[in-house]
């Protein structure tokens, strides 16, 4: 079986990719409903340095890739609407530090 599963989902094939993630299109198992996940790994986005400065205590604010994907992981998580693409799942792998959003 060299097929991908993350939790009760299937990978089925990559859809598409972008400056710090990919999408894939997935399959859940448990109701057979297709989905996309857009990938992201944690490892690579803390990598990428986006701005150094001070907080208001003098302390060293280094802020990454890594931190705008989970502001933005917040963000969407709060949202539900009919006209834009609508965030289901996150699901974190921990043994490979990547994060899959399931999505419309």
């Amino acid at each position: 079986d060299n097929i991908k599963h993350v939790n009760n989902y299937k990978i089925l094939k990559e859809i598409g990719f972008g400056s710090y993630s990919r999408v894939s299109l997935v399959e859940n198992e448990l109701d057979g409903n297709i989905y996309a996940a857009k990938i992201v790994s944690e490892m690579a986005l803390t990598k990428k340095k986006k701005f150094f400065g001070k907080d208001e205590n003098g302390n060293t604010l280094i802020i990454t890739m890594f931190d705008d994907v989970k502001r933005e992981m917040d963000i969407w998580s709060k949202l539900y609407d009919t006209y834009i693409t609508n965030l289901y799942e996150i699901i974190e792998d921990v043994e490979s530090k990547k994060y899959y959003m399931i999505m419309d």
